[in-house]
């Protein structure tokens, strides 16, 4: 096996916690999580869920807090408008909690979810009063540290957990769980083969690897090929998510 076989055959769970101490530039998730517990005791942390694509850098987000909170709690909050919305409030009494739909904007979320530094998936995302915890499915692990190179730039940066896997274990890991979910065909499997030995997920992507140079060798246009890349996207964020949920 070639040392870039090798690199390709692992992929990673990995955790990063950033801190943020520059308050010019404060992160809009630990603003929330640090004026909820000031104002109420209650908030120790928020799991957020970024939804959609992000405009201009902002990012629609998802947030739970196990707190019921209305609108009148966010007054404190106008003098970070330029890195925070006014949210949409959900409160659910019977849960004890309370979602949100807001728009955020920081520059670690930025890099992690828009980077082209190799497939990664954003498994967990939670902010305290202190930091914020980024958990992420990356490949190859080879892309790590390019990674890690661009946050620290950005912030306090440290990786506090990280489990190294064979690749092979996306396709059979505990493969009964995953009955119930969509798996990839034998033409998906063929794409994402393509997109990998292409160098699609090395960083920095050689100069072939484009949607339209591997829509060419398929036998496809670019904009099929588009649609069909997303399908495998999702139907691997759906095992990716499942084996998470399973797992906390």
């Amino acid at each position: 096996m070639s040392e870039r076989e090798s690199a390709l055959s692992y992929f990673g769970d990995i955790t990063i916690r950033v801190r943020h101490g520059d308050e010019k530039t404060p992160c809009p998730a630990v603003v929330l999580t640090e004026g909820f517990h000031k104002a109420l005791g209650a908030v120790e942390e928020l799991k957020l869920q970024p939804a959609n694509i992000p405009k201009e850098g902002w990012w629609p987000v998802f947030v739970e807090a196990k707190a019921m909170l209305t609108q009148d709690d966010f007054g404190s909050f106008e003098k970070y408008a330029n890195v925070l919305t006014k949210p949409f409030i959900d409160p659910e009494p019977a849960a004890n909690r309370t979602i949100m739909y807001l728009n955020i904007k920081d520059p670690i979320l930025n890099l992690i979810m828009e980077k082209s530094h190799s497939y990664q998936l954003l498994t967990q995302y939670v902010a305290t009063p202190s930091y914020e915890d980024f958990s992420i499915r990356i490949f190859p692990i080879k892309s790590l540290d390019p990674l890690l190179e661009d946050l620290e730039k950005e912030s306090e940066v440290k990786l506090i957990e990280k489990e190294t896997k064979p690749l092979r274990q996306l396709q059979f890991i505990e493969r009964e769980a995953f009955s119930e979910l969509p798996i990839l065909n034998d033409n998906e499997m063929k794409i994402l083969r393509e997109f990998s030995e292409s160098g699609w997920f090395d960083y920095p992507r050689p100069e072939g690897a484009t949607m339209e140079a591997i829509a060419k060798k398929i036998g496809t246009n670019a904009s099929e090929l588009s649609i069909g890349w997303r399908t495998i996207n999702r139907k691997m964020a759906l095992q990716f998510f499942h084996e998470g949920a399973r797992r906390r």
